[in-house]
């Protein structure tokens, strides 16, 4: 999910650790030397078109050492991830440890901000993530579904917290208002990143669209037959 979505199944793929262990005997400024060359290649010629070959010339090491460090390319792309990943938790702690002191709702339009102020500042991390939706290997669409399904799940939970805390009514579907604002974040929100709108657009329209899903559009005595 784009801002809060655990990393914790990145590194972990078929029960072995991504990358593998002698990645991380290395330097860590070769470590990062490698990683950010990756990026490179994977945001100018896209995850599919990308190969070892094209990350291994940009990077300067040999392609036996290549597999030293990564089963294949897949799991350096997932790593590269992890790496945003950790700095987007690490960014966006101030609203994140506020989660059950307030309700979750309160601290959606903050997340929101925090994301954009992310993206701006690490633009490729958008561009790496973008992959995951215009990949056609079948295997990282599986990915992005794990990762839909684990984001949906987290919202949910919180919004059940705040279910039994009372801030949201019992006969609310809970799972319903998970996805309505998983797909917000993660569909409507990106969509108006990628299309140049502003932060103070993107803030006022998702301020907008987050008003009708929780208060709805009818007035208060309105009636409408479906």
């Amino acid at each position: 999910m784009t801002y809060y979505d655990s990393t914790v199944t990145i590194r972990v793929k078929g029960g072995v650790q991504l990358p593998k262990k002698t990645f991380f005997n290395i330097a860590e400024k070769k470590q990062r030397m490698i990683t950010s060359n990756a990026v490179e290649v994977f945001v100018s010629e896209g995850y599919d078109n990308a190969s070892v070959a094209q990350i291994v010339k940009k990077a300067g090491i040999p392609r036996g050492s290549f597999y030293q460090y990564f089963e294949g390319k897949q799991d350096l792309f997932l790593y590269c991830m992890e790496i945003y990943q950790e700095k987007k938790i690490a960014m966006f702690e101030p609203v994140l440890s506020q989660i059950g002191k307030k309700p979750f709702l309160d601290l959606y339009l903050p997340l929101v901000e925090y994301g954009l102020k992310f993206s701006r500042r690490y633009p490729k991390a958008q561009l790496i993530g973008l992959q995951l939706f215009k990949s056609n290997d079948i295997s990282l669409e599986n990915v992005l579904k794990h990762f839909q399904k684990n984001g949906v799940k987290m919202i949910e939970d919180y919004l059940k917290i705040d279910q039994e805390n009372g801030f949201i009514k019992p006969s609310a579907d809970i799972h319903t208002l998970a996805l309505m604002l998983y797909r917000l974040n993660a569909r409507d929100i990106l969509e108006m990143l990628y299309s140049d709108k502003s932060d103070e657009e993107i803030l006022s329209v998702t301020k907008k669209t987050l008003d009708i899903i929780l208060y709805g559009a009818l007035e208060d005595n309105g009636e409408y037959n479906i």
